[in-house]
């Protein structure tokens, strides 16, 4: 079966001209019309302009100049005001095909500039048009399972929040049977809250690790990757020495993320911009789950403060009211956030296997061997 191969320009017509981009400020958080941006996200936000439709019909892909995200829009919508390219096909073909054969061609990243100009310097292979038809539907259902899977994994995500409301309902708002305690009370006196090391310097390959906010996902330290400073650093900064069960959370940049300091980081250090928090009458999941609640994070977020780089003192931080809960009923919600990481955890490996078969089949699809 002969396939031809034709330049990006031979195959796509930019047909973002002449249509009305909406800026973000004017976004809604619902309307009658969605708005597809170069964000992750389908749609960015919503207007009831219908002027502001997109002229070109549907289905069309749109490419974030910026981003460089690509999507499949098969809906009426309104453009997003910055980086977004609207793409028309100039040949008879199988736009969903055009849209998996988009995917294959090598952008270079540069940051927040333009990479349209990448992209048009594309080829695109275009076998007979049922080829490619046959091509985007195997395609497209292996696609659907992955994007089940994310779906799964994202309302997982939310879980341990609302198992945590579930349990000891909003204390913040109604503390009910429970006392509220500033979070410094439910911290080792020896051991106060605290930030980390302010410049570590060059990474010492024999020195002391040191955790950044980069290195906490999904409530764990990510040990491959751990920076290192000098034993003189370190000591100098020996009041944020860290210990096996301890609570970091991130107050600077993402403020709230957390992780528990696993037994090999025994001894290392943090950062700047993270808090150390010694508990001993909370356990770190109880706080952990106590900080997804909206009310918590509405505190918070009233705290942050920054332009360039978005922080909350910890003066705030320790002011923070928390629930005294007894140890027992922390323990459950322990066990039960347990059952859904873990489940979770299996989720994740399975989304993984899938990205790795679309992944084996969009290459093989290329190349003509589906």
């Amino acid at each position: 079966m002969s396939w031809q191969t034709l330049p990006f320009l031979d195959v796509f017509r930019d047909a973002t001209g002449g249509n009305i981009k909406t800026k973000q400020s004017e976004y809604l958080p619902t309307g009658a019309y969605p708005i597809v941006d170069q964000g992750k996200a389908m749609v960015g936000g919503y207007t009831d302009d219908g002027a502001a439709l997109c002229k070109s019909g549907e289905p069309v892909i749109v490419f974030g100049d910026h981003t460089k995200a690509l999507k499949y829009v098969d809906f009426p919508f309104c453009l997003g005001a910055d980086g977004t390219k609207v793409l028309v096909p100039k040949v008879e073909a199988d736009l969903k095909f055009l849209f998996y054969a988009l995917h294959t061609i090598d952008i270079p990243e540069a940051g927040y500039s333009r990479h349209f100009k990448f992209l048009k310097r594309g080829e695109i292979p275009l076998p007979p048009l049922e080829e490619q038809r046959r091509i985007a539907g195997i395609l497209d259902a292996a696609d659907a399972l992955r994007r089940r899977r994310r779906e799964a994994l994202a309302l997982l995500d939310t879980l341990p929040g609302a198992i945590f409301a579930e349990m000891f309902g909003d204390p913040l708002v109604e503390p009910g049977d429970y006392v509220l305690r500033h979070l410094e009370e439910f911290v080792d006196p020896e051991r106060k809250i605290t930030y980390g090391i302010l410049k570590p310097g060059p990474d010492i390959p024999e020195g002391v690790p040191y955790i950044r906010v980069v290195d906490m996902k999904d409530g764990t330290v990510r040990l491959d990757d751990l920076n290192r400073t000098t034993d003189e650093i370190a000591e100098s900064y020996r009041r944020s020495s860290l210990r096996a069960g301890d609570l970091l959370m991130s107050i600077r940049g993402h403020v709230g993320r957390t992780a528990t300091v696993p037994e090999n980081c025994d001894g290392a250090n943090i950062t700047q911009d993270t808090a150390r928090l010694a508990l001993t009458k909370a356990i770190p999941e109880f706080i952990e789950g106590y900080l997804l609640l909206p009310s918590v994070q509405h505190w918070m977020a009233q705290r942050t403060k920054g332009v360039a780089v978005k922080g909350i003192n910890l003066g705030d931080l320790k002011k923070l009211p928390v629930p005294m809960v007894p140890f027992e009923r922390q323990d459950e919600f322990r066990s039960a956030r347990k059952r859904v990481l873990n489940q979770r955890d299996a989720m994740a490996a399975h989304l993984s296997e899938l990205e790795t078969l679309f992944a084996s089949l969009q290459s093989r699809a290329f190349a003509g061997e589906l």
